[in-house]
């Protein structure tokens, strides 16, 4: 009866850790291939997340990104662009640099909050504005552009299935207003699923006639 016990204990024990892994992934080494489309389905390239390195820190653990892009020919596109994340007990930081395109040959400086998302997700609930500003030297002007996340809320759980798997995911919406030096700001609507241990799996943005944009999907995992 004790080793049962001790068994059982063990079980729910294990059961505790699985169910507090992060919305990212935390293994060293980790690759996480995602396939770009139109709103049409056409593949327009891909993303390689690599998780190159995690430090422990006293209230959780920073991980160093990189993000490679590639056309849809899997020609790469550029050099690989590297990035932060902090995992706190009770929520993810990104850099603010991950909110903005990659691949953008000039100075650039970021600035702001980032984006955060929490490390457990309960239907209805909602989430923090998140705004950054990526200021681009040119050498004889400076270009200013901003992103902001707001309206954001968890809509429900559900499950999915992309090319990497089918997973337990909860879905997140939220409004994503971008100024650059060019014209009036764009009003997007975003649509996520995150799984626990991996981040989100898909993404769709859409306009703000509910047009279909563009669709990201988790292509497989190394």
């Amino acid at each position: 009866m004790k080793k049962l016990f001790v068994i059982l204990v063990m079980i729910g024990l294990t059961s505790v850790v699985i169910a507090q892994q992060p919305y990212f992934p935390t293994k060293k080494g980790s690759i996480l291939e995602y396939v770009s489309k139109d709103g049409k389905g056409k593949i327009t390239g891909y993303n390689r997340m690599t998780v190159k390195d995690i430090t422990k820190t006293g209230t959780g653990q920073t991980i160093t990104m990189s993000n490679q892009s590639f056309d849809a020919k899997k020609a790469p596109q550029g050099e690989a662009n590297v990035f932060k994340v902090s995992i706190l007990e009770d929520k993810i930081i990104f850099d603010p640099q991950a909110m903005f395109p990659q691949n953008i040959e000039a100075t650039i400086e970021y600035a702001g909050k980032g984006n955060t998302i929490p490390t457990r997700m309960i239907v209805g609930d909602t989430w923090p504005d998140a705004e950054a500003t990526m200021t681009m030297d040119m050498g004889f002007t400076k270009m200013v552009s901003t992103v902001k996340l707001t309206e954001r809320k968890v809509l429900a759980k559900e499950k999915i299935s992309v090319g990497a798997g089918t997973y337990e995911c909860y879905k997140v919406q939220q409004i994503a207003i971008i100024s650059t030096p060019m014209g009036s700001p764009v009003k997007q609507k975003h649509i996520m699923w995150y799984a626990e241990g991996l981040g989100h799996v898909k993404s769709e943005v859409y306009k703000e006639n509910n047009q279909l944009i563009s669709i990201e999907e988790l292509n497989s995992i190394q």
